[in-house]
Parts: structure tokens; C-alpha cells; sequence
């Protein structure tokens, strides 16, 4: 028995070694193809040297150069103004390519403001997924909606990823399954949530005088909110329930010594067991009484391309326990660059497009966040103010021209 748990152990940590070498080299030809297109277009060298250098980078981590050839070319051709931005003509290939590889002239492409092409290839990309790779099929079901062929699939499954599938479905339609939340702070906040009409209010600026309204729902909900900076009777409000925080805002928080911490946040909501530790050790010297939750990272899981932003997860973390209701404010998925001051992390630039392109390429694909929230505003889970309803009404091909006007 013993020699079993050790055998499991070590095999646990090579599987840690090998998937933080594998996110490393993803990120290393990430870096190598964006620098490349850069020269190519600054008129560092011409086509066919563009070509020559994608090729050998492709072959460095053993990637079809010959499968993606097509993709890239129609990426050129936008960006070099050929075919008349024609993105409908791309030549989609008649063999199967690797679904993951095309995943990186996706992302490349939205990197360039070319959202319409990138759309024609996510689609190609979602095709590819196969029943094969079960954990990004079940992603493709929920975000092509079909709820029914889910609850077939689940049976199937083993139970640690049975278990986060049916917590996701809960949050679609609500007591489907029987789920135990065994953690005291999960069912503390099951108490907290239930049955309560919650606002959650988003970075994007406005001068719609919703501060009376947002304070008028029973949880109030704000992100990497930790002082009253942009908050306002007015247009934002001024009430605080729930604060979810990223990790480079956590950092902030913590070099702050929480010295402008918003006292009547009651729930810190953090992205890990470790920060929430290390979080309430310094609330605690600091005798600030506010609870702090880890949430749930597994839910990326329901993501066929990226993770989701804060947004996205506070929305699925909510969820969860069945408040009577949810408004989204203040969120246009990025069809405006304006921000409130406090929005921005240290480590952006004070160009916003540049910023989002960035995470496009990088971190979080704006049609899955966007794709997401369309589903749960379909079958009623949450609604948004006049902006959110405006660009959630969107056909996913609209929202990406809408983009494309803004970015590119």
C-alpha cells in the first residue's frame, strides 16, 4: 500500500515537470512566430524569408509546418492588404491538422486585430475536436449548447472530472445534480450567495447613472477592488460585498499593507489554496475581519482555447450556488479600450489596444469569453445593462467585426 502511494507521488511530480515544460515551450514559439511576423512586416526581410524562418521554428518543436502553411498564408495576405481583406476565401485545408497547432495562427492572428479571419479559423479549429479528447469536446458541447449531449457524455467520465462537469452543468441549469461542497468556506459562501440578487460590476467606463441601482441589489461585486478608487454614487456605486482579485493585484495588495483596504468587502475571493492562506495570515495581523475563499481554478477546464477571464470565472463561481439573480455591468467584452484608472496592472502599458491584443495572443481568447456568457444571458442565469445586452445580442461573427474595426 505504502510503495503504491509513493509510486503515485512521484509519478504526480514528473506529470507537474513535464506540463510546466510543455506551457513553456508553447509560450517560447509564441514569442519566436509574433517576433518573426513583427520583422516581416517592419520590412526586416521579405516572404520567402518569412516562410524560411516559420518552417525552422515549426521544426525546432516538431510542428507540421507543411499542415499550417494555408493558415498562414491567409494571415499574410491580411496583413499584407492581398485579397481585398476577403477573409471568407481562406483556403481551408481538405486533411485533418493538428487542432493545437492551428491554435497558434489563431491566436497570432487575433494578435493582429484579424478577428474575422481568426473566426473562420477557430471554427476550422473546433471542428477538428474529436470525442478522442474528451475534456476539450465536452468544452465544445457547452459552447455550442448542447446541454443534451453532455449528460450523455458525463456517465462516461471519471469521477475527479465527472464531479467539476457536473458543478459546471449546475451552473447552466440549476440542481441538475446532487453536488456536496465539503470545504467550510464553500458552504459559508453557498449561504452567503443563495437566493441573493447580485451585481456584478465591471471595469469598462460609462456615464450611465446606474450607482443607485447597482446599490440597491443585495451582493454588490467588483474586481481587485481593495480601496473607494473609481467607485461613485452616481455611476459605479459604492458598495463593495465581494472582491475577486487576480494575482498581480494580490502582489499590490500585499505591498500596500492593506493600509487603503475597502473595509465593507466582506469576501476576498483569491486564485489559489496558498494565497488564501497567506491572505489571511495578513488580515489577520492587521485584525481586518473579511473572509477569504479560494475559487475553484478547475472551471478553465470548460474552455476550449485559453482561460477565462475574471469575469467570465467570478460569473461561474456565482453560479454555483444559485443566487436568485445576476446583472453584469459595466462589461463590453473589450469593444471599448476606455478603463477606469484602477483597472490597469503595473505591468501593462498605457496602450490599451496593444494590452488586449496582447492577451489575445497570450492568455485568454476573447471568443470564449464572449461565447460563455452569451449561453448562460440565453437561458436566463444572468442579464447586463443596456452595453452588456448591446454586444451580447451579437452573432459570435459580429462580435469579432466589431473587433476588428476597434483593433486592427
Amino acid at each position: 500500500m505504502r510503495y503504491k502511494l509513493y509510486t503515485k507521488k512521484i509519478i504526480n511530480f514528473f506529470k507537474k515537470i513535464f506540463f510546466k515544460q510543455s506551457v513553456n515551450n508553447r509560450r517560447k514559439i509564441k514569442k519566436q512566430i509574433k517576433l518573426t511576423f513583427d520583422m516581416f512586416l517592419n520590412n526586416s526581410f521579405d516572404e520567402k524569408t518569412l516562410f524560411n524562418k516559420l518552417e525552422a521554428i515549426n521544426n525546432e518543436y516538431k510542428i507540421n509546418f507543411i499542415e499550417l502553411k494555408t493558415f498562414y498564408i491567409s494571415l499574410i495576405n491580411q496583413l499584407t492588404e492581398k485579397n481585398n481583406h476577403n477573409q471568407k476565401s481562406i483556403a481551408i485545408p481538405t486533411n485533418k491538422v493538428n487542432s493545437e497547432n492551428i491554435l497558434f495562427i489563431y491566436n497570432l492572428a487575433t494578435s493582429y486585430g484579424c478577428f474575422e479571419l481568426a473566426h473562420v479559423i477557430r471554427n476550422y479549429y473546433k471542428e477538428q475536436i474529436s470525442k478522442n479528447d474528451r475534456k476539450k469536446y465536452i468544452g465544445k458541447l457547452f459552447e455550442n449548447a448542447r446541454y443534451d449531449e453532455i449528460l450523455k457524455v458525463i456517465p462516461n467520465l471519471e469521477k475527479p472530472h465527472s464531479s467539476l462537469i457536473k458543478k459546471i452543468y449546475n451552473t447552466f441549469f440549476v440542481n441538475t445534480f446532487d453536488v456536496n461542497y465539503n470545504h467550510e468556506k464553500d458552504i459559508l459562501f453557498s449561504d452567503y450567495i443563495k437566493d441573493k440578487r447580485i451585481a456584478i460590476v465591471g471595469p469598462a467606463k460609462t456615464e450611465n447613472l446606474d450607482g443607485q441601482e447597482i446599490d440597491e441589489f443585495d451582493i454588490v461585486v467588483r474586481f481587485n477592488q481593495r480601496n473607494k478608487n473609481g467607485l461613485s454614487h452616481d455611476i459605479k456605486g459604492i458598495k463593495c460585498d465581494i472582491s475577486y482579485f487576480n494575482l498581480e493585484h494580490i502582489n499590490s495588495l500585499i505591498d500596500s499593507g492593506l493600509s487603503d483596504w475597502h473595509k465593507e468587502t466582506n469576501w476576498l475571493i483569491v486564485n489559489s489554496d496558498a494565497t488564501e492562506r497567506k491572505l489571511s495570515l495578513l488580515f489577520k495581523a492587521k485584525s481586518i475581519p473579511v473572509k477569504i475563499r479560494a475559487r475553484n481554478e478547475g472551471f478553465n477546464e470548460l474552455s476550449i482555447n485559453t482561460g477565462y477571464t475574471a469575469l467570465q470565472k467570478a460569473t461561474i463561481d456565482l453560479l454555483q450556488y444559485n443566487p436568485k439573480q445576476i446583472k453584469v455591468f459595466h462589461a463590453d467584452f473589450m469593444i471599448t479600450t476606455n478603463r477606469y484608472s484602477g483597472y490597469k496592472p503595473k505591468s501593462w502599458s498605457d496602450d490599451m489596444k496593444a494590452n488586449f491584443l496582447n492577451i489575445c495572443y497570450y492568455s485568454h481568447d476573447p471568443l470564449t469569453q464572449f461565447l460563455l456568457m452569451q449561453n448562460y444571458y440565453n437561458l436566463g442565469r444572468i442579464s447586463g445593462d443596456r452595453k452588456f445586452e448591446e454586444v451580447i445580442n451579437l452573432s459570435a461573427e459580429e462580435y469579432m467585426l466589431r473587433l476588428e474595426k476597434i483593433y486592427k
